[in-house]
């Protein structure tokens, strides 16, 4: 599973591939079709 992480520290961005999560005793996995990530909005 790809995951984007960020560095408090530095603000560095990087893609790093990581184990797919699993759900534990009393725990419910929900499967994502489609995320977004933004930048948020520019000022006008």
């Amino acid at each position: 599973m790809k995951q984007i992480l960020q560095s408090l520290e530095t603000g560095t961005i990087e893609v790093a591939e990581l184990p797919s999560p699993r759900a534990g005793v009393g725990q419910l996995l929900i499967h994502t079709l489609c995320t977004l990530v933004s930048a948020g909005a520019s000022p006008l």
